[in-house]
């Protein structure tokens, strides 16, 4: 039996990977945002500052091969983590990562 696992963030959800990859349960692992080449996170990385750079290479594991990794919805993912710098658009903010939520699921 193998599983694919589907996360819309990053919490612990590499962890999961890491262990169902460790023990052979591995089918692929879905996400919104994950550094790897030709994502949209690669190709954006080189504009940000150092300090986003860093949180942007965050996002990947080391466990895990880039062909494991499936992204879906990743534009609009990034929308989101960019809107949360503005704490004056809140409402519209939560609106945004839910309907982004939901399209991921």
């Amino acid at each position: 039996m193998k599983v694919l696992l589907a996360h819309p963030g990053k919490q612990h959800s590499f962890q999961t990977a890491t262990a169902l990859k460790k023990s052979g349960f591995l089918l692929a692992y879905m996400t919104t945002v994950y550094d790897k080449p030709g994502s949209l996170t690669a190709r954006l990385k080189r504009f940000l500052s150092a300090s986003d750079r860093r949180k942007a290479s965050t996002r990947r594991c080391e466990a895990l091969d880039d062909g494991d990794v499936i992204l879906c919805c990743e534009w609009s993912y990034l929308i989101s983590l960019f809107l949360f710098r503005f704490r004056q658009i809140a409402a519209f903010r939560e609106r945004h990562r839910q309907r982004t939520a939901d399209r991921f699921g």
